[in-house]
């Protein structure tokens, strides 16, 4: 967990249902606040609202792909933990 003054978010990128939903019960066991989107188009569209602390992301999904999500996501707050 993050060692942060509030709670810390997470973004999830993943267009596997199992994936998010095993992701999501570790995340919230680490009291992390949790959005999970099924694609990168969702996931750059939400980062304004968001905002997060860190983004873990599928590297191969339909449309833009992982890498690319995470330069964008980078570009926006190079702040932001990144895991793919």
């Amino acid at each position: 967990m993050l060692l942060t003054e509030s709670t810390p978010r997470l973004l999830v990128v993943d267009d596997e249902p199992v994936v998010l939903e095993i992701v999501e019960r570790f995340a919230r066991q680490q009291r992390f606040e949790v959005a999970f989107r099924r694609s990168g188009r969702e996931a750059l569209a939400c980062l304004p609202d968001v905002k997060p602390d860190v983004a873990l992301v599928d590297l191969r999904m339909p449309g833009l792909i992982g890498i690319d999500v995470l330069q964008a996501i980078r570009t926006a707050d190079p702040n932001v933990r990144s895991s793919s």
